[in-house]
């Protein structure tokens, strides 16, 4: 598992349409994986990444991960 939080701080201009404007907001992210052992060489990995940001109002974003990898030796790994 790996947690991140970071700081946004960045301001814009567009006089066509707004003065300029500075906007916060704070972006988490978490990330989780899992090895399963499906064969003596064969292995599945089941994962997923959610990322919050908080930028007037909080969206939450979901990424699920999937691999399967082949141990075809100790050196050599086939990944899908």
């Amino acid at each position: 598992m790996d947690i991140k939080r970071r700081n946004l701080d960045f301001a814009f201009s567009a006089p066509e349409f707004y003065d300029e404007t500075d906007t916060k907001g704070t972006r988490y992210g978490i990330y989780f994986s899992d090895k399963y052992r499906i064969l003596d060489k064969v292995y599945f990995t089941l994962g997923g990444r959610f990322n919050i940001l908080s930028l007037k109002g909080s969206k939450v974003n979901f990424a699920p991960r999937l691999s399967l990898a082949y141990f075809i030796s100790p050196r050599d790994i086939l990944r899908f």
